[in-house]
């Protein structure tokens, strides 16, 4: 076990329950928190462009344990947590409590989607965080399987009369259902969506998730590592070398065509919003 890097995270992180043998798990063991360079990058980009966060809110959509929702408790008023996995709920209620300073996370045990109802769960134990709703009939079979109950965000009282300015939304390819489910919230307010996206999804440069912003008028950036010129093995050195001499960051990069692979992180801001010339 590395103690030094124990002593160093807890100065810097909140100490959270996690899930043994997990990827999230072992990443927040490693690095403190797990996407945490990117994390920092959207704390920078709410500070700049969102300078009334801390009267509004923040929805979680996908909390798991709480990763990122705790984070965002720094920036809002109150950050709304879904999670429908009953087991990942009682951390994500537990690190609500004793690991947020703030006191303000809303941990709420059902998922969004297009409406209200049950849908089928499926529990990936390695990977707790790639749990997720599924629908395809060919899936149902497998174990590990349990019915979840889900909610539109329209349809949730205590959303409709709060400024919602940012919604994270990460729940394994069921992303266009849980932001349909909550339209109206998000032509009223027009927050930024934070949103993953797979492989399997992107098609054509778009995806179905990323052709329903655009109809809501809204823009998109990718989070990019800076000097990257490509997967070439030559361009990677070539990338390694720069970030040795200039340092690593990472960077918003605007997106009108979205490549054919995965992606943790897509930011999508409504036309109101202009990207920060610091990004």
């Amino acid at each position: 076990m590395n103690h030094s890097l124990s002593r160093r995270h807890i100065k810097d992180f909140p100490q959270i329950a996690i899930f043994s043998f997990d990827h999230i798990g072992l990443t927040v063991n490693l690095e403190g928190r797990y996407e945490n360079e990117p994390l920092q990058l959207i704390e920078q980009l709410t500070e700049r462009m969102l300078p009334e966060s801390r009267r509004e809110l923040s929805l979680d959509i996908g909390a798991k344990i709480g990763n990122h929702s705790l984070l965002f408790s720094r920036s809002f008023k109150k950050v709304f947590a879904f999670e429908p996995n009953p087991i990942t709920f009682e951390i994500l209620k537990f690190n609500s409590k004793f690991a947020s300073e703030e006191k303000n996370n809303v941990p709420l045990n059902y998922g969004l989607s297009d409406k209200d109802g049950l849908l089928a769960f499926l529990v990936n134990a390695s990977n707790i965080g790639s749990s997720r709703i599924i629908s395809e009939d060919d899936e149902r079979g497998k174990s590990g399987i349990s019915d979840v109950k889900v909610k539109s965000a329209d349809s949730i009282p205590e959303l409709l009369e709060e400024k919602i300015s940012l919604i994270k939304v990460d729940v394994e390819k069921h992303e266009i259902y849980a932001l349909k489910g909550a339209e109206n919230l998000i032509l009223k307010n027009k927050p930024i969506i934070i949103f993953e996206q797979s492989e399997s999804e992107i098609d054509n440069g778009s995806s179905p998730t990323i052709s329903y912003l655009k109809s809501l008028d809204y823009n998109f950036a990718t989070i990019e590592k800076n000097f990257y010129f490509g997967e070439q093995f030559y361009l990677k050195i070539l990338s390694f070398i720069l970030r040795s001499a200039f340092g690593f960051k990472l960077r918003l990069v605007s997106k009108t065509s979205f490549k054919k692979k995965f992606y943790s992180m897509i930011v999508a801001l409504p036309n109101s919003h202009k990207m920060p010339s610091i990004f």
